[in-house]
């Protein structure tokens, strides 16, 4: 496996040096290779047949058992690769090869690929132009594909380069990019402490106007590529996100055991032990994957003992805390760690580059929890100061990419989930394609280098029991008017 990764890191140097070329494409048909290459390169050209065909029994035998396929944004081994083939999360309609070279290192061939991707995503067609770099390893005189790793091209395969335009929506302070191109960019996944896989990167719903505008968010996000919904009670707007999820299995065949919900419980309803049952009327599902309860007040130890029972009736997957790094819950914080039976696997904060909470996330981490950040972005109470940084706009000229983009790839990059929330249909796609985004050592440095430990909203356990108090309506039609203006002022009011 260590000589395998050293090679990965040598086809990732290489593809480097490869995209500085610009190879002048030789039409594929016309290129000719003696008989050794012809064979690596007929292997390749068949690996993309049986994609295509999502013939994963045949693909299973080509792939080396240790194979680590790199995507732009995402990377895992042989097995997750042959269920993304199978199930049509990738779907390779057809590769237009134009260029091909093969070296051999040893006793493995190197093959780098000019290629335009065409990609099935929903009921759209995509095409985008990419570099492959393909490691291939002989073993018992039977070549087997051990790494597959995908770089974007800024050009075109006849040398024209892509556009990128950079236009200002009017609607807030960010601006979007908008592709002539996209792919769906895959969502790297985070195992946490239980061995549950989470994606990494998702959408969040926190006060959308109602649930018809938050079933249409969604919906964008479920056909963009997103694999990560969270919601809560105190949102108002689960109903949308489950109309929405059933509505974008049924269409696309993609199955719910897919997608990765979130949700909350609400401090005065932490005692109640049919939250849950209540929460998936809501949802219109069977199960939720992941529940917090939501603020470090009310009756926690009830709260968490109905989730635990939830989780032995199969209810929900994974457990966790919301805002439970606040001075002042230190003491609960420590009972959900230490003295549950089932622990909590993932603690939720505001976390973005002004407020990195590396105290709070070293403590996380020594509780074998993963990090997922609310306020990437810094939310509406920045007013888009953090999309203004000029550290950060600068990386993003380099990247051809927007603020928000370089923001969430620094998230990533850090190992931390992330949920930045949106209506707007070209934000939706904007903050996905910053999977495809990979940061520089001296890039990440930069960004760490931002944090002022200021956060945006200005938490405080007392001020926080003063609001929490408030009972939440179990039925949500639309939203509950009086509920969210009560939500915006007390956000309004800790800016």
């Amino acid at each position: 496996m260590r000589k395998l990764m050293s090679f990965i890191v040598v086809c990732l140097l290489a593809v480097a040096a490869y995209a500085q070329r610009e190879p002048q494409p030789t039409p594929y048909a016309e290129q000719t290779w003696p008989k050794q290459e012809k064979e690596i390169v007929d292997l390749q050209q068949k690996i993309w047949n049986l994609m295509a065909k999502k013939d994963t029994n045949s693909l299973r035998t080509l792939f080396h058992d240790q194979a680590m396929f790199v995507h732009m944004g995402g990377y895992w081994g042989k097995e997750q690769e042959l269920q993304a083939i199978g199930n049509g999360f990738l779907w390779y309609k057809k590769a237009d090869i134009f260029h091909v070279d093969v070296k051999f290192v040893g006793a493995d061939a190197l093959v780098y690929s000019t290629i335009t991707l065409t990609a099935g995503v929903g009921d759209r067609e995509v095409v985008t132009p990419f570099y492959v770099t393909s490691l291939f390893k002989k073993e018992k005189g039977r070549w087997q594909l051990g790494s597959f790793i995908f770089t974007t091209r800024i050009s075109g395969p006849d040398g024209n380069k892509v556009r990128i335009e950079h236009v200002d929506t009017g609607d807030d302070s960010r601006n979007t990019a908008k592709y002539q191109s996209t792919v769906p960019a895959l969502n790297p996944q985070i195992r946490l402490s239980n061995n549950v896989m989470m994606p990494q990167f998702g959408i969040g719903t926190f006060l959308m106007r109602n649930n018809k505008e938050c079933k249409q968010a969604v919906l964008t996000a479920l056909r963009a590529g997103y694999r990560h919904i969270d919601t809560a009670h105190a949102y108002q707007d689960e109903q949308g996100v489950g109309e929405a999820v059933n509505e974008f299995c049924k269409e696309s065949g993609v199955s719910r055991a897919e997608i990765w919900i979130t949700s909350k419980l609400w401090p005065t309803e932490y005692a109640d032990p049919t939250a849950i049952d209540k929460m998936l009327k809501r949802l219109g599902l069977e199960y939720i994957d992941l529940v917090y309860l939501h603020q470090p007040v009310g009756d926690v130890k009830a709260g968490w003992r109905n989730l635990e029972k939830a989780v032995k009736e199969r209810k929900v997957r994974c457990l966790g805390v919301s805002n439970f790094e606040v001075k002042g819950a230190e003491e609960l914080y420590k009972w959900c760690v230490d003295s549950t039976e089932i622990k909590p696997v993932v603690l939720q904060m505001e976390c973005h580059p002004y407020a990195q909470r590396k105290q709070e996330s070293e403590l996380i981490k020594k509780s074998n929890m993963a990090i997922e950040c609310w306020y990437p972005l810094g939310g509406a109470a920045s007013r888009g100061e953090l999309l203004r940084d000029p550290v950060i706009t600068e990386i993003a000229r380099n990247h051809h990419a927007t603020a928000a983009q370089i923001i969430l790839a620094w998230h990533i990059q850090t190992g931390q989930s992330v949920i930045p929330k949106s209506t707007n249909p070209a934000h939706i796609q904007e903050n996905i394609d910053a999977l495809r985004i990979r940061l520089t050592n001296a890039e990440m440095q930069q960004m760490n280098d931002l944090d002022k430990a200021n956060r945006f909203y200005k938490m405080d356990i007392n001020a926080t029991r003063q609001f929490v108090n408030v009972p939440l309506p179990d039925q949500q039609d639309g939203g509950n008017d009086a509920w969210q203006r009560r939500m915006s002022d007390e956000l309004n009011s800790r800016k």
